[in-house]
């Protein structure tokens, strides 16, 4: 099963997580882990299962997480 993380993180507590997301997950599976910050266009259609990731500040996630899943509907 090919697999991405996809997150985006202010402190790094987010990322931290992701990347131990992709350790529990990775066996016998391809994942690929995306910071939001560093992708500007990326592809999910390749991908079996997406796993999105991200803080929640004031009972919302983060405008990048937010942004990325309009854009990807």
């Amino acid at each position: 099963m090919k697999i991405a993380i996809i997150y985006c993180s202010k402190y790094g507590t987010t990322e931290k997580v992701c990347h131990t997301i992709c350790k529990m997950v990775g066996n016998g599976n391809e994942v690929d882990l995306f910071d939001l910050k560093n992708q500007k266009n990326l592809n999910i259609c390749e991908y079996d299962a997406i796993v999105l990731g991200s803080p929640v500040y004031a009972g919302k996630p983060r405008k990048q997480m937010v942004e990325f899943c309009k854009n990807n509907e």
